[in-house]
């Protein structure tokens, strides 16, 4: 499964065995708190329902994290497709400028935790404060 840990980063969970309840077999959809920003399967229907990616947000970093907290709280559920195949093509060296936009990945995140995380979010801003300041 995927999930975040304190520093809003994206983590790997093992995968449950299944249970013979809501998991009978391997290929059976494992219900996951979010999304590998780089894994996503939506019709664009639902992705404009949610409001598609938030504006304030810069560049790339946490638009994962945005997007599940949004599916959550708007009745959606996130699941992993064991049987499905993907592909993600890695670049060889980040192709993004930063000039004079230091710390994207902490800012966006500070937003996300700001927009979607209520009384939690000061879990996420009392980490990232020195590192801003």
């Amino acid at each position: 499964m995927c999930g975040f840990d304190f520093d809003m980063l994206f983590t790997w969970i093992p995968i449950p065995p299944p249970d013979g309840i809501k998991r009978r077999t391997w290929a059976d959809p494992i219900p996951t708190p979010t999304h590998l920003g780089c894994c996503l399967a939506t019709s664009k229907k639902n992705f404009d329902k949610l409001g598609r990616y938030d504006p304030g947000l810069e560049i790339w970093g946490c638009e994962n994290l945005e997007l599940s907290f949004k599916t959550w709280m708007c009745g959606g559920r996130l699941e992993i497709i064991p049987c499905s195949h993907i592909a993600h093509m890695f670049k060889h060296h980040i192709i993004y400028k930063w000039v004079g936009k230091p710390r994207i990945l902490e800012r966006n995140c500070l937003r996300v935790s700001e927009v979607w995380m209520d009384e939690y979010k000061v879990f996420y801003q009392h980490r990232l404060k020195a590192v801003l300041s």
